[in-house]
């Protein structure tokens, strides 16, 4: 069977890897793409903030204890260069700001929501209580809404065009919500039925899903499924966790923050860079939905 390469990653074979953190700075909790693709942000559960350069993965930025919040999650400003860290403090998102190229702390706007589409029109807050919250705003005020169910989500992610937003579920696999149509989901997508996180390529081909490719499975993989048929065209087990999926603003990398076992004793982050195209077709594992 021949396959269109084109805007699938390498899963196997790491374009770069990079290991932004010690074992003092915590167990790796998120990673985001700036809008322009230049930059790359993680954050760190002891809230170190690390942000490299994508040309060449060189570390331009590093703020030690940047936050101090439960689960920080990363964004940055719709058409700019600063990255906001949020995390929940006795049910309150809380915030803070830094501009990478400095390391200053910055004050901003609160940008609303842990993950937003290319604008930030749509936005999702989710991960800190069960059920997700959607926010959209449509020129006349932000419309909120509330879609079921009621479970735990782990990850949201947008198409570039923002009419699809996609979310990971360890109970019910990967969601599929369609704005406006914000008051519900509009379908399930039974690909895998425990999704642990998620990344949707920019131009809504690629799904790039870490989870349990059966039911009756127990060792996660990470995947990439092309949306247009629901066919998993790549297959890989890393043989280690991955806690977060980015995708590139251009649709030419995705990386994948990843623990795994350091001789020494301990974990040590790992952030996996992979390229998509290339002739590969002997590393693509194939299978019908």
């Amino acid at each position: 069977m021949s396959l269109d390469l084109i805007g699938i990653p390498d899963i196997q074979v790491p374009a770069a890897e990079l290991v932004p953190f010690s074992p003092e700075d915590g167990l790796g909790c998120d990673i985001a793409f700036s809008d322009d693709g230049r930059l790359l942000a993680a954050i760190s559960g002891e809230g170190t903030l690390v942000v490299c350069e994508t040309a060449g993965w060189a570390e331009v930025c590093r703020v030690t204890e940047a936050v101090s919040l439960h689960s920080p999650r990363l964004m940055w400003v719709p058409g700019s260069t600063v990255v906001t860290i949020a995390a929940a403090d006795d049910d309150t998102i809380e915030q803070v700001a830094f501009d990478p190229r400095t390391g200053d702390s910055v004050e901003v706007p609160a940008e609303a929501g842990v993950r937003r589409s290319r604008t930030g029109r749509v936005r999702a807050t989710f991960g800190y209580d069960a059920g997700i919250e959607v926010l959209i705003e449509d020129g006349t005020g932000p419309r909120r809404h509330r879609p079921g169910p009621d479970l735990l989500f782990e990850a949201v992610s947008f198409t570039a065009d923002e009419t699809r937003m996609y979310a990971a579920t360890l109970d019910g696999g990967v969601y599929l919500l369609e704005p406006p149509e914000a008051d519900r989901f509009t379908k399930t997508l039974r690909m895998m039925p425990a999704v642990a996180t998620l990344a949707v390529a920019p131009d809504g081909r690629h799904l790039a899903v870490y989870g349990v490719p059966s039911a009756d499975g127990e060792e996660y993989v990470i995947a990439v499924v092309r949306l247009e048929d629901e066919v998993v065209v790549a297959s890989h087990d890393l043989g280690h966790d991955v806690s977060t999926l980015a995708w590139s603003p251009d649709g030419a990398t995705l990386a994948a923050l990843v623990v795994r076992d350091r001789d020494a004793g301990g974990d040590v982050e790992v952030i996996r860079i992979m390229s998509a195209g290339g002739d590969r077709s002997s590393q693509l594992a194939t299978q019908q939905p």
